[in-house]
């Protein structure tokens, strides 16, 4: 027997819609078109802002308050503060999160599946869907392969220039 929610969020949204008549409640988020990968960004971010802030904290936390206290001293505006000593200091933060929020997004396979399945049609059909979609539901292992080896080196790329354009040491 296959369990079933008792309450789904199409119920709630219909529900909520009934009350307060705002259309915003009437939209089909999973059904098509432009709204469907609209609400996988905001459940695919959603699932990692935690994780980001979570960098950026130990980011802001490494900033020298004395530095900063000795700008207010020099006279700097919060902008001048921000932009001459915070950010310098948490571009290390920035590098890793900007790493690892656009590999996530090659490899974004659980809410594609969860969500979709990759549909309607193939409309939100991510890379590596489309992996485990050639190569265990059409049995073409060869062809899943070749694109993850793909994906793999693009993934490596990215990778490689992101940490040299962060690199601070002159080689």
């Amino acid at each position: 027997m296959c369990w079933q929610p008792i309450f789904s969020l199409n119920q709630g949204c219909a529900a909520i819609y009934e009350i307060t008549g705002w259309d915003f409640f009437n939209i089909s988020w999973l059904g098509g078109g432009n709204v469907t990968v609209v609400a996988m960004v905001i459940v695919a971010t959603w699932q990692s802002v935690g994780y980001i802030m979570i960098i950026y904290l130990a980011g802001l936390q490494m900033v020298d308050t004395t530095l900063l206290e000795a700008a207010d001293i020099d006279g700097a505006t919060w902008f001048q503060k921000f932009r001459n000593v915070t950010f310098p200091l948490i571009l290390p933060s920035i590098g890793v999160n900007l790493f690892m929020v656009l590999s996530q997004s090659f490899r974004l396979f659980d809410v594609n599946l969860s969500l979709t399945g990759g549909g309607p049609g193939r409309e939100t059909m991510g890379l590596a869907l489309d992996i485990y979609t050639e190569g265990f539901q059409n049995n073409r292992m060869g062809y899943g392969a070749a694109k993850a080896v793909v994906l793999f080196v693009i993934v490596i790329v990215i990778a490689i220039l992101q940490l040299k354009l962060t690199n601070k040491e002159d080689a």
